[in-house]
């Protein structure tokens, strides 16, 4: 083959794989707050269906434990800021609003921050375990 055609063809290869990337990350969106939680509720849903039908214990497991990881991420989500404070804040202006509200709202995505890692690591972990499962139930058949 031509050298001169194969640096060509390689180049245009890498071009259309930054194309690519730039194309998704511009227009990837961060999830809002309304798909995250529709998120968490179908997979309570699909691991309520898997405890209800499957035969496997290990598949039980792992979705009984989803289940149970959802179920508390749904709720953390839904009382995520103290009402009181809220309120307190609605009750302050000026300088003492503007402060009460910069803190108030640094803890808040403090938390949210701290919780998305806690997440991330944990469905880290779960994708090696259901990857796992898949592979030792798909090998033999």
């Amino acid at each position: 083959m031509n050298w001169t055609l194969l640096l060509i063809l390689a180049f245009f290869g890498l071009a259309l794989v930054i194309a690519g990337y730039l194309v998704g990350t511009a227009s990837a969106k961060p999830a809002t707050p309304a798909k995250l939680l529709r998120h968490h509720a179908i997979a309570v849903r699909m691991a309520g269906l898997a405890i209800q039908h499957s035969d496997d214990p290990e598949i039980r497991r792992i979705a009984f434990e989803i289940e149970t990881d959802r179920v508390e991420l749904i709720t953390r989500a839904l009382d995520r800021t103290d009402d009181s404070r809220i309120r307190k804040l609605g009750e302050r202006s000026g300088r003492a609003f503007d402060v009460a509200f910069l803190k108030l709202m640094l803890r808040h995505d403090q938390t949210e921050t701290t919780l998305a890692k806690k997440v991330r690591a944990g469905h880290r972990s779960e994708v090696e375990e259901l990857e796992s499962l898949l592979v030792a139930r798909t090998v033999h058949h």
